[in-house]
Formats: structure tokens, sequence, C-alpha cells
């Protein structure tokens, strides 16, 4: 641990920022591929965000996230991204990487109220908790439906029936 912390010490102010840029990214990068995002789609994503430039980028944000992805995390990329003037760049990517992640994690919210299964039925029931109530909803979508085609079969049937009274049993009376 010490070898580490002489190392960062001796790193110059932009070296060390760069460094930390460049973990975060990764970081990031991590955390949206459990969203089933690689880097080719975050590429794709990023190149669509290319026609906005920020102010103070020296490239965009595709080619900015494939000089992430070539680099990895070491001091040698560090180095590279501090020389050229990149970590204001790579910044700013961070914020829209970071912004991708908390999006995907509100639209998929596998704690909050968006996977809550709510039903007048199941609401009903005592003693149901929530895993009960999750995996009584297939079998109560099977009964709506079910419920919905035999109304409509119900309907048919008593059409037809209806039109062979109002056809063949009534005119003979």
């Amino acid at each position: 641990m010490s070898s580490s912390s002489a190392a960062d010490s001796s790193l110059s102010p932009d070296v060390a920022k760069a460094t930390q840029v460049l973990a975060d990214i990764n970081a990031v990068r991590e955390n949206l591929d459990e969203f089933e995002l690689d880097d080719n789609e975050l590429s794709l994503m990023l190149e669509m965000l290319d026609s906005t430039p920020k102010q103070g980028m020296v490239i965009g944000y595709r080619d900015a996230f494939n000089l992430v992805c070539g680099l990895g995390e070491g001091a040698d990329g560090a180095a590279y991204v501090a020389a050229e003037g990149l970590t204001s760049t790579l910044t700013l990517l961070l914020n829209e990487l970071t912004g991708l992640r908390d999006e995907q994690i509100y639209i998929r919210d596998p704690d909050g109220e968006a996977n809550r299964v709510t039903s007048d039925v199941l609401d009903q029931l005592p003693g149901l908790s929530d895993d009960d109530k999750a995996r009584l909803a297939p079998a109560m979508t099977s009964i709506g439906v079910f419920g919905v085609a035999g109304a409509a079969w119900n309907g048919i049937v008593l059409c037809l029936i209806f039109i062979t009274l109002l056809l063949f049993v009534l005119p003979r009376l």
C-alpha cells in the first residue's frame, strides 16, 4: 500500500487528476455494462452527442470514449491524457456517462415503485407481501385475458342465437 501512495504522491497534479478521471470513467463503464450497454453501444450513443460540442472539448465524446477504452487505468494513460490536455474533455465525458448511468438506473429502478405489483384484487387480499403479489401477478393476468376472451365469445354466441331466432323462428310464428 505504501508503494502505491508513494507513487501517487510523486505524480504531478495534472496526472493525478487524469488518473482519477480515468478511474471514474472506467467505474461508470462497468456500471453501464451491468445494464447490458457495452462499449460499442456507448460509442454509438456518444456519437449522437458529438453533433453538439461543448466548450473546452479538444475531441468529441466518441473519440474521447474510444481513447479511454484503449488507455485503461494505467499511469501511462493518465500521463498521456495530462500531456495532451484532455483532462477537461474526459471530465465532460464522465459527466455524460454518469448522467446516462443515472438515467438507466431510473428507468430500471429495481427497488422502487416501478416494479411494485398493484392490483385492485390483490391489494384487497389480507396478508400478501409484495413478493406474493409478484408471484400471483401472471395468474391474474391470465384470468383477465381469459375473462375478456370469454366475454367476447359469449357475445358472439348470443348474437348468433338472436339472429337465428330473428331469421328462422319468428317469421314462422
